[in-house]
């Protein structure tokens, strides 16, 4: 598949739809067992990298923002064993990202964070690809 330039507003909303419902579905699961929730909510950084994965890196940019944070933390939680490596291309600011993992830090997303990152992350691609 090409980069994508931009993404239909129909499609944004359904992948939006769909983080929701996940996030929905979370809480409403009675008795969460201990430690699932880290894992349910990096599996949710897969998915909502794996939406947008074709999006041109250039219209992307590369200053830190929720898109490139997305970015870094699936390919951690996939390649790096669950400690955050960001990408040296892009300016990643742990104290102006919406997880404040740090370099060399385990990930370990809870609901509350990964709402949070999900929002950001759908406004950047609206702003940006929409």
């Amino acid at each position: 598949m090409l980069s994508q330039k931009k993404y239909p507003a129909a499609y944004i909303s359904s992948c939006k739809k769909k983080i929701t419902a996940a996030v929905n579905a979370w809480a409403q699961l009675p008795g969460k067992p201990s430690g699932f929730e880290h894992l349910y909510f990096e599996n949710q950084v897969l998915i909502l990298e794996r939406m947008f994965i074709h999006r041109m890196r250039g219209q992307e940019g590369k200053d830190g923002n929720p898109l490139n944070e997305v970015r870094m933390l699936a390919a951690s939680i996939l390649a790096d064993g669950g400690k955050f490596q960001p990408d040296k291309t892009i300016r990643y600011d742990a104290e102006n990202s919406v997880t404040k993992i740090k370099p060399g830090q385990s990930i370990s997303l809870t609901a509350e964070i990964f709402i949070k990152l999900s929002e950001a992350y759908f406004e950047e691609i609206k702003k940006r690809f929409g």
